[in-house]
C-alpha cells in the first residue's frame, strides 16, 4: 500500500489521510519549499478526525484517483488537524469568512506558495450538485485560473489577506457588557426545550455558567430557569447518551432528540462543571447524577494509558453516522427478552417505526413518570451497553489536548467544592498531573501529545487553561504549590502574548512560527477564549495573592480591551468572570502554628468551599489569633469586618 508524507505523523486525522493517493504533505518547510519551487498553488485541507463531513469529502475525493491525479499534477496538498494546529485553523478560518461569511469544516482553502488564500470554503462534493460546486470542476477552474490568469489570483490573494482580522472591530459599549449578554440570552431563549435559538442547537456550557451566576449573584430566577429548563431538556434528548453516558457535540433539531454522534471532551469536561453547580444552587439530586454519568463515561471509554483523556469518539461507525447508538425493537428483545425488553422501550422510546431514519435513538423525551423511575432499569441499562459496545467499533481520536484536559481539571476541582466527592478532586490530580509531566516545560504548554511526542509550543487557550487548572486545584486542596505554579505561569503568558501596544492577548506565542497574521481571539463559543480566561485568572489571582497590585492592573487593562470588543452574544464566559471580579469577598484564614493545616481543611472543608476566595495561612503578626483558635479575617470590597472565629 502506498504512503504520503503523513504516514509519520502522529495525529489520528493525519494517519487517516496517509494511504490517499493524493501525495498529501504535513504543514511545514518542506510543502511550502515544493511549493515555491514548483510554482504550484497550495490546497489547504484542514479537519479532525471525528468530524463527520471531514470522512465523506475523505471518502468522495481524496481516496478518489481521478481527484489525485489533478491534485498531484497541479497542486502541493497540505493536511492539517485543526486540534493539533488551532493557530493555522484559526487564521483560515478567518480567511474563509472574509470570503463566504461562513466557515466549518473540512476547510478548504486555495493559498499562493507564500500562504495567502484566494478561495476558500468548507465541504465539496465530488461532483457538481445541489447548487455547489463538484470539487473537480473546482480544482480545474483553479488550475486553469493559477496558469492563465495568475496575476489576478495572486492580486485577489493580496486584497483577502489585508481583510483578514486580526481581532474583532473596536466598538466601546454604551452599556454593561453583563446585562446585554443576559438580554441576548434572555431573548434567544427557547422556553418549551430550552436552549438558545432553534436548531442546531449546542450546549453552550460558557453561557449556561453565565446563567447560573448571574440568577444566583443578581438575584435573577429567570436565569436560573432557562438554566434549570435547558439542563433538563438535554439530558432527556437525544444528545444525551442514556446507554453509555456523555453529551454529543450538538443536537440537529430543537427537542434535543437528534445529535451529531460525535462526542468530544471539551463539551462533556465543561458539562461535568454545569450539572455540579446546577446541584449546588439547586439542591436538585439528578444534576449530581448526571454528571457522575458523564464522569463514569470519561473515565471508562475516553480515559488513556497514560492517565489523560482522549480527545474525541467519532460520530461515524462502519461508515454510517449515529450506527453506534441506534437501537430498534427486536434487538432490544433479543438482548432483554420480550417482557423486559418492552419496559425498556416504553421508557426510552423505542419503537417499530423509530425516531430517525427508520432505527431509535434512545431517549427520555416522552417519559411520563418521574425521572427517578428509569433507575429500576440499571440492569437493563448495562446488558445494553455491553451488547452495543461488542456489536460494533466506536473509533476514537487518541491524542490529548491540553486545554481540553486542563479544562476537565477545572470542572473536576469545582466539582469536588460542589460535592465533596473524593473521586472528582482524585481526577483532578491525577490529570493535572498527566499535563504537567507529558505537555508542559519550564517555558511553555504544548497543545497536543500523541505516542510520546508533544507537538508544536500551545496557543493562548492551551497557556491560559493550564493556569486555570491550577487555580481550581488551588480553591479546591488550599496547597500553595499550585498558585505558585500559577503565578510563574502567569508572567510567562505575559511576556509571550500580551499586546503591549493594543492590549489583550494574540492567540500566538511572540516565539512560535510566524503565520501571515497574528491573530486575537475574544469570542466564547463552546469554549472560552484565551483572552476570558485570562481575565478570570487575574481576578482570582488579584484575591488570592498578597500582592494583587500587578494583577488588578492586567485585570484592568483586559478588562477595557475586552469591553471595546463587539458584542453579539459571545461573552458568557467573560461575562461570568466579571460577575466573579464584583462579589469581591476575600477571606483569610489564621491557624494555630501546631494545628495541622490538612485536618482543618477536612473538617471545615464545606465551610471553607462555600466561599470563592479563601486563604490559610499561619497566625503572624498581621493575622492573630483570637483566642488561640482559627480566625477569620473576611474583606468585602475593600473593607475589612472584625477577625472573628465563626464565618
Amino acid at each position: 500500500m502506498n504512503k504520503n508524507k503523513l504516514s509519520t505523523e502522529t495525529s489520528p486525522y493525519l494517519k487517516e489521510h496517509s494511504t490517499n493517493p493524493v501525495n498529501w504533505y504535513p504543514w511545514g518547510n518542506e510543502a511550502f519549499a515544493k511549493a515555491v519551487e514548483e510554482n504550484k498553488p497550495i490546497l489547504l485541507s484542514i479537519g479532525y478526525s471525528t468530524c463527520h463531513w471531514c470522512h465523506v469529502m475523505a471518502k468522495e475525493s481524496f481516496e478518489d484517483a481521478e481527484i489525485a491525479t489533478i491534485l498531484n499534477r497541479s497542486f502541493v496538498s497540505i493536511k492539517v488537524d485543526r486540534e493539533e494546529r488551532p493557530d493555522i485553523d484559526s487564521v483560515y478560518m478567518e480567511a474563509c469568512k472574509v470570503l463566504t461569511g461562513t466557515g466549518g469544516w473540512p476547510l478548504t482553502v486555495f493559498l499562493t506558495p507564500d500562504k495567502k488564500p484566494f478561495f476558500a470554503g468548507t465541504y465539496f462534493p465530488k461532483q457538481t450538485k445541489y447548487g455547489t460546486i463538484g470539487f473537480i470542476e473546482l480544482l480545474l477552474i483553479i488550475e486553469k485560473q493559477w496558469k492563465n490568469n495568475r496575476e489576478a489570483v495572486l492580486n485577489n490573494a493580496e486584497v483577502i489577506s489585508c481583510n483578514i482580522k486580526t481581532e474583532e472591530d473596536n466598538s466601546v459599549l454604551e452599556q454593561d457588557v453583563i446585562k446585554i449578554q443576559y438580554q441576548y440570552l434572555k431573548k434567544s431563549f427557547d422556553p418549551n426545550y430550552g436552549g438558545f435559538g432553534n436548531s442546531p442547537k449546542f450546549p453552550m456550557p460558557c453561557d449556561l455558567l453565565f446563567l447560573a451566576e448571574y440568577g444566583k449573584e443578581r438575584k435573577e430566577p429567570f436565569a436560573l430557569r432557562m438554566l434549570d429548563t435547558t439542563l433538563d431538556a438535554m439530558y432527556l434528548g437525544g444528545i444525551f447518551d442514556h446507554i453509555g453516558g456523555g453529551f454529543s457535540r450538538y443536537s440537529t433539531d430543537n427537542k434535543w432528540l437528534i445529535p451529531h454522534f460525535e462526542k468530544m471532551l471539551y463539551d462533556n469536561a465543561q458539562l461535568i462543571n454545569i450539572y455540579t453547580e446546577a446541584y449546588y444552587y439547586t439542591g436538585k439530586e439528578k444534576f449530581k447524577n448526571i454528571a457522575d454519568f458523564i464522569t463514569k463515561w470519561l473515565v471508562s471509554e475516553m480515559r488513556g494509558i497514560e492517565g489523560g483523556f482522549y480527545s474525541a469518539q467519532d460520530a461515524d461507525s462502519n461508515g454510517i453516522e449515529g450506527l453506534y447508538y441506534l437501537l430498534d425493537v427486536e434487538e432490544v428483545e433479543n438482548v432483554l427478552g420480550k417482557e423486559r425488553g418492552k419496559i425498556f422501550s416504553d421508557v426510552y422510546d423505542i419503537t417499530k417505526e423509530g425516531n430517525f431514519e427508520g432505527k431509535n435513538i434512545p431517549n427520555l423525551l416522552n417519559l411520563k413518570k418521574l425521572l427517578s423511575e428509569n433507575q429500576i432499569l440499571s440492569d437493563e441499562l448495562t446488558a445494553i451497553y455491553n451488547y452495543r459496545k461488542n456489536r460494533m467499533e466506536l473509533k476514537i481520536d487518541d491524542k490529548y489536548l491540553s486545554f481540553w484536559n486542563s479544562l476537565a481539571v477545572c470542572s473536576f476541582a469545582n466539582s469536588f467544592r460542589r460535592t465533596l466527592s473524593q473521586d472528582y478532586i482524585n481526577l483532578a490530580r491525577n490529570i493535572f498531573i498527566f499535563i504537567q509531566s507529558r505537555m508542559t516545560d519550564e517555558r511553555k504548554v504544548y497543545s497536543s501529545y500523541k505516542d510520546g511526542k508533544h507537538s508544536v509550543c500551545g496557543v493562548l487557550d492551551d497557556e491560559a487553561s493550564y493556569i486555570s487548572a491550577c487555580i481550581a486545584l488551588y480553591g479546591a486542596t488550599f496547597d500553595e504549590y499550585y498558585l505558585k505554579e500559577a503565578q510563574t505561569r502567569v508572567k510567562q503568558v505575559i511576556n509571550e502574548f500580551w499586546d503591549k501596544k493594543n492590549c489583550g492577548f494574540f492567540f500566538t506565542p511572540e516565539s512560535g512560527e510566524k503565520l501571515i497574521i497574528r491573530r486575537k481571539e475574544v469570542y466564547d463559543g463552546v469554549t472560552p477564549s484565551g483572552n476570558s480566561l485570562m481575565y478570570e485568572n487575574f481576578v482570582r489571582l488579584s484575591k488570592l495573592s498578597e500582592n494583587p497590585t500587578q494583577y488588578e492592573a492586567m485585570t484592568e487593562n483586559l478588562e477595557k480591551y475586552l469591553d471595546s470588543q463587539q458584542s453579539n452574544g459571545s461573552r458568557g464566559y467573560y461575562c461570568y468572570a466579571k460577575l466573579l471580579k464584583q462579589k469581591g469577598n476575600i477571606i483569610v484564614c489564621a491557624l494555630p502554628e501546631e494545628m495541622p493545616k490538612d485536618r482543618f481543611i477536612s473538617n471545615q472543608r464545606k465551610k471553607l468551599f462555600y466561599y470563592d476566595n479563601v486563604i490559610i495561612k499561619r497566625a503572624s503578626t498581621t493575622y492573630k489569633l483570637i483566642n488561640g483558635q482559627p480566625t477569620y479575617y473576611v474583606c468585602t470590597n475593600g473593607t475589612c469586618l472584625p477577625p472573628t472565629n465563626m464565618i
